[in-house]
C-alpha cells in the first residue's frame, strides 16, 4: 500500500497567525516577511542605552529579531543589509528540524539604522521599476 505525503495535496498558502510586534520592529518584520522564505519568530525594539550601562548590563535591552530562512541568496541579502550593526547567531532548533538566526543589534539606534537603510533601497527600487516602465 502506497502511503500518501501531504506534498500529493493541493495547498493554497494562508495567514495563520498575526501578532502583537513592538511599535519600532513593524517595518523590519514586514520586510523580512516580504521573503518567501522567511518567518520572522519573536523580535523586540529593545531599550534606549543608558549613558553609564557596562555591555554588560545592557546586553538584555538590546533589540533583537529572530527568524527562519529556508532560501541562502534571501538570508545574504538580509544579512548584507544588516551589515555590522548587528550580530547574527545561529543555532538548531531540533523540534523544528530547522536552523534560527537571531540578530542582535548593538543598540536601538543601528536598529532604526537599519530599518532606515531598508526604507530606501525600497523606494531606490521603485523608482527604478516606475523609470523601466516608461
Amino acid at each position: 500500500m502506497k502511503t500518501k505525503f501531504l506534498k500529493d495535496h493541493p495547498t493554497k498558502n494562508v495567514v495563520i497567525k498575526r501578532a502583537a510586534v513592538d511599535r519600532l520592529c513593524v517595518p523590519l518584520v514586514r520586510w523580512l516577511n516580504s521573503f518567501d522564505s522567511v518567518t520572522t519568530l519573536f523580535c523586540c525594539q529593545g531599550e534606549p542605552r543608558g549613558k553609564k550601562e557596562t555591555d554588560e548590563q545592557y546586553l538584555c535591552k538590546k533589540p533583537y529579531v529572530l527568524f527562519i530562512c529556508r532560501d541562502k541568496i534571501e538570508l545574504i541579502t538580509i544579512l548584507e543589509m544588516f551589515g555590522y550593526r548587528g550580530i547574527t547567531e545561529i543555532d538548531w532548533s531540533v523540534e523544528q528540524g530547522q536552523l534560527r538566526y537571531t540578530t542582535r543589534f548593538h543598540d536601538q539606534k543601528d536598529m532604526l539604522d537599519v530599518i532606515e537603510r531598508i526604507r530606501l533601497r525600497l523606494s531606490y527600487e521603485a523608482e527604478r521599476r516606475k523609470s523601466l516602465m516608461i
